[in-house]
């Protein structure tokens, strides 16, 4: 005699997702509320005819309408919007991701001003940029070894949908730099639970000491004339600095 149903729908030619709430006599109140939280992930209220809606309904029969307690809309192949009450009774949505198609993305670029805004300037996504900091964290120190003109290269993953909309970055494959004269190359190895990288002879990145210790930092200041802080006159900046919040 639980008054929860479970309902596994069919959506036909034409139907919306009011008409479907309304044919399963959903008040007005949550019909509102679900048609909010699904455009919010989907512009159009429209749903493709062919998907399986599943619904989560609790009856109402002495006021003859029904309350709305969890709706799973498929609105492609690889995504899943998600409408059902928090821990407040409040109706909130989630999408979900269920397929994703990978691209592997290769970027080089220059150094003119810093590291990090050259990497801004390629687009690089700031989850790859603190990635990348990390691994080459044990070989270069980014305060004094960085140079105008120095170079580098990422291959890292990129995770797109179905309809080609960029989801979310992977990891990196190789990254390399040329710094001061100095080239590294360093390579991922291992699977996506369990990896590490190396250098060309197989030797692990990580070292006892990190050159730049700093975690979650970015590198900023461009190069140029600046004022020294102790001795008081302009002087060529010739390094990039590490800002990091405090």
């Amino acid at each position: 005699k639980s008054p929860f149903e479970n309902i596994n729908y069919r959506v036909k030619k034409g139907d919306t997702l009011v008409k479907i709430l309304k044919k399963h006599q959903i008040k007005n109140q949550d019909i509102d509320k679900a048609i909010s939280e699904f455009k919010k992930h989907n512009k159009s209220s429209n749903i493709m005819s062919g998907f399986d809606i599943f619904l989560t309904i609790r009856n109402n029969k002495s006021l003859k309408e029904n309350s709305l307690e969890s709706m799973s809309i498929p609105i492609s192949k690889s995504v899943t919007i998600e409408i059902y009450r928090d821990e407040y009774k409040e109706l909130i949505s989630e999408k979900i991701i269920t397929q994703l198609f990978k691209k592997i993305r290769l970027v080089e670029n220059k150094i003119e001003k810093s590291l990090y805004a050259s990497a801004v300037e390629s687009k690089i996504e700031p989850n790859i940029i603190i990635e990348f900091a990390r691994i080459f964290g044990f070989e270069i120190d980014f305060q004094r070894d960085i140079r105008k003109n120095d170079t580098f290269q990422i291959l890292y993953e990129k995770f797109y949908d179905e309809n080609d909309q960029f989801i979310k970055s992977g990891s990196i494959i190789y990254a390399f730099m040329s710094v001061n004269n100095r080239e590294i190359a360093l390579y991922k190895f291992g699977d996506d639970k369990s990896y590490d990288y190396f250098d060309i002879n197989g030797k692990s990145v990580v070292k006892t000491l990190m050159k730049t210790p700093i975690n979650g930092a970015r590198l900023s200041s461009p190069f140029g004339l600046r004022k020294h802080p102790i001795l008081g006159y302009n002087k060529m900046h010739r390094g990039t600095d590490f800002a990091a919040p405090s």
